[in-house]
């Protein structure tokens, strides 16, 4: 998934060896390490390195030769946008050139503006700004807290320069549950859904 994210950017992926280039990977889940409580035969020195998520991005940067920061991130669902977060502030503070990020089977590759144009990429989205925040001490440790939300969008804006009715279309989590998605509709709502258009409803 690297080395075809590299090259839908048009970049020869042995071009980077050397370079600042970093790794931000969202990894949940320990599917393979749960299932395996002994290694197959001959297989011993494989079962650490092939299953402990610190050497997903480790290994990405190892392959390629990158040597800027190579972090595994696991916030549960928020894992890939919270790498997309990471990645980002390392851009603006000039810690890479470049950086991989997102999950294990979906990659952006993120570039600070001014160097795409002038290097000549093609550039498919801008990142205005990202925000990150936890719920705290609420109403429970899996459900999700309304007044956190809220403040986590509105930080997400001002990071970015825009006002609420700047905004077209949100992706929401939606777990599909009865208690979620009322929660995160509401805060949605009470941030993004105010003061908006009559012909701009937010999608």
């Amino acid at each position: 998934t690297a080395w075809e994210t590299l090259e839908h950017a048009g970049i020869d992926p042995a071009s980077l060896r050397g370079s600042d280039t970093g790794v931000y990977t969202g990894v949940m889940y320990d599917d393979y390490g749960s299932r395996l409580t002994k290694a197959p035969d001959g297989f011993e020195g494989y079962l650490l390195t092939g299953n402990e998520t610190s050497v997903a991005s480790g290994r990405i940067s190892y392959t390629f030769g990158f040597e800027g920061a190579a972090l595994t991130i696991d916030t549960a669902c928020s894992s890939s946008l919270v790498a997309v977060h990471l990645a980002a502030q390392a851009l603006r503070r000039g810690e890479c050139a470049l950086a991989l990020a997102g999950g294990g089977a979906g990659l952006l590759l993120l570039e600070r503006l001014s160097d795409a144009e002038r290097n000549g990429h093609r550039v498919l989205a801008v990142i205005r700004g990202t925000a990150v925040n936890q719920d705290g001490a609420s109403n429970g440790l899996t459900a999700p807290n309304g007044p956190a939300q809220q403040r986590v969008i509105r930080q997400a804006l001002a990071n970015a320069g825009l006002t609420p009715d700047q905004v077209d279309a949100v992706e929401a989590h939606g777990t599909g549950t009865a208690l979620g998605d009322p929660i995160e509709a509401q805060a949605l709502l009470a941030t993004y859904g105010q003061e908006r258009p009559a012909d701009r409803p937010l999608r």
